[in-house]
Order: C-alpha cells, then structure tokens, then sequence
C-alpha cells in the first residue's frame, strides 16, 4: 500500500505545484494588464511629425507656445541621430538646440522671476546627472549654469523644479545591473527612490518605491505628485515648499501604469502603458515588439480624482508614448523608442 500511495503523493505534490504557478503567473500577467483588452481611442486630426527619436519627455516654454524636447535614439534605430534637448513649436520639425554629453531623459521648466530654469535628468557613461539651464528665448537657446552629479546613481528618471536651483528627482530602480534590473521590473520590487536637491546638497526624500517615474507640482506648491509605474498608482505628497520636507497624502490608484506627468489647466495628463509586459519586450527590441499606449486626464486633484481616458492606441502610430504637452490648442505626445512625435487636436 505504501508504494501505491507513493505515486499519487507525487502527482498531488505535482499539481499543486502547477497551480500554484499558474496562479502566480495568471496574477503577473493581470497585474501588468495583459489579460485586459485595449481599444483604439484616437484623439482627432493626429499627425506624425518625424525628426526626432526617442522624444521621452517634453517641457513647455515660452507661456506654452513651444516646447522642449529631451530626446535620445537608445536602441539606435536611426544611427547619426544627436542626444540631446530639441525644440518644437508645432509647425516646424524639432531641431536640436543643444547636445548632451550623454544621453538625457526627464526634463523640467520653471518659470522664476529672472527667468525660465530648465532641469534635465542625463545618463553619462558611470553616473548620472542633473543639468540646470537658462532658457534664452531671444536665440532659442540653453545656457547651461550647473550640474549637479549623483555619483553612482545610473536610473534617474523623472524631474520636476521646485525653484530656480531645488529639485525633485526619481530614481526607477535600484538594482545596478541590467540583468538584476529586468528581475526587479518583473517581480515588481518597490527600490525606487525620490531625491531632493536643496540647492546644495542631494539627499533621499522617500524611498521603497515601486518603479518611481514622472513628477509633477501643484500651481501652489504645496502637493507633489508621482508617479509608481509598476503599483499602477499616483503617490500623492503633502510638500513643504520651504523645508522641502513631504508628507504622505494619498495613493490613487490608476489601473494602467503611469509615466509621465504634465499639466493641462486644472487637469494632470498622464502618459501611460497599459500593458507592461509588452512594455518589456518592447525595451528590448523596438522595431519586433510593439506596445500599446495611452494618455489619461485626472481632474478633481487632489481630493476628488475622476480618471477620463484621452487616447489609447494598439500599435502606434507612436509606440510607447510616455506622455502629453499641451502645445497652444494641440496636445503633443512623445515615445521612449520610436521615431516622431504625435501632434494631436483636442477637439472633435
């Protein structure tokens, strides 16, 4: 009777091991949105507008009439192709206006009262740094005044200016190498950070974050929000804009997974990927594996948040998109791997 029961003891060790992964995989797969179904939802007169790959983030200058473009080609899929900050105003291409020494990614204006700050987050070959520009709108140019090095800190993601010299910004992950770093994406580990600048020195304001991405200030602020790319949510902080100092506030949940964040009025555009796993592949070959996009408004920040989703998009024309800027009345989005910008109407 013992080797009888034997054989069956195996089986049941066996299927219960299978359910368990399948149901660990099923809830990997609905978390990251895979089991959900996207739906084409266009905004309306959309063009592509070539020029520029790899236009990860934007920042409107110049009362909103023309924006910024922080741009980096990161799978080469355009060799020759500058990294570097590109301008756009909506009828010309973006045209390169000054040219990184690395490879650049979240960026940031402010508006003081001696003029336009511009905060760019940019990956050099060991480190990562934040360089602080004044915008020269009579040449359309950017002096570059400062910058500030996170020495050994190479996942710095998102940025927002508080001032004419203080800073936030995240850091996505926490893992140093990109094996380690694919591993934490997927198990979803929360080793992001958020580090403030005080003018002075760099210090972590929060940390235990789960993929900590865009960035973005209430118009008096006192609320600082950020986005958590793999919880799907927006972190919701109480800031003292004097101190520096943050205090919880709320967590939203969002149901897609967050990227960049910009402002519309009294609306917070938030570029999103709703499937995160195609996402994935996506970041490692851009030209085989698409991924879908889409761009939500939050109103009613911050105690009353309606979600109103304003485009989504199964297969571009723009793969990927990190996130809207408004542009006068159009609305411009911009990709992490693809080739172009989508210069949108807002109206039917």
């Amino acid at each position: 009777m013992n080797n009888a029961k034997q054989p069956s003891r195996k089986v049941s060790l066996l299927l219960f091991f299978v359910l368990v992964v399948s149901g660990i995989s099923l809830k990997t797969l609905g978390d990251a949105g895979e089991l959900d179904t996207i739906w084409d939802h266009p905004l309306p007169d959309c063009h592509l507008v070539t020029g520029v790959t790899g236009a990860e983030d934007m920042a409107s200058v110049d009362k909103g009439t023309r924006v910024l473009v922080s741009a980096t080609d990161r799978q080469q899929l355009h060799p020759g192709q500058k990294s570097g900050i590109y301008i756009y105003d909506g009828v010309s291409n973006p045209r390169l206006i000054f040219e990184t020494n690395g490879d650049p990614e979240g960026i940031s204006a402010v508006e003081t009262e001696t003029g336009t700050r511009v905060f760019v987050v940019v990956h050099q070959k060991t480190t990562d740094a934040v360089q602080i520009f004044n915008w020269i709108k009579a040449t359309d140019s950017l002096q570059l005044d400062k910058e500030v090095s996170f020495d050994g800190v190479t996942a710095l993601n998102g940025i927002v200016g508080l001032d004419a010299n203080r800073f936030y910004v995240t850091q996505e992950l926490g893992m140093p190498f990109s094996l380690a770093r694919d591993v934490e994406k997927l198990l979803r580990l929360p080793l992001g950070k958020l580090w403030f600048y005080d003018g002075k020195n760099v210090s972590v304001a929060r940390d235990k974050i789960s993929y900590p991405n865009g960035l973005a200030l209430s118009r008096d602020r006192k609320i600082l929000y950020l986005a958590s790319m793999l919880s799907s949510s927006l972190i919701v902080f109480d800031l003292d804009s004097v101190s520096g100092d943050l205090h919880w506030r709320d967590q939203i949940v969002l149901h897609t997974a967050p990227d960049n964040l910009k402002w519309a009025g009294e609306s917070l555009l938030i570029g999103a990927h709703p499937q995160l796993l195609h996402l994935f592949g996506h970041s490692h070959d851009a030209r085989a594996i698409q991924s879908p996009s889409q761009l939500i408004s939050l109103e009613g920040l911050p105690d009353k948040p309606r979600i109103i989703e304003l485009y989504s998009s199964r297969e571009g024309p723009l793969n990927a998109i990190t996130g809207g800027t408004p542009l006068g009345q159009r609305l411009i989005m911009g990709s992490v791997y693809d080739e172009g910008i989508l210069n949108c109407g807002t109206k039917p």
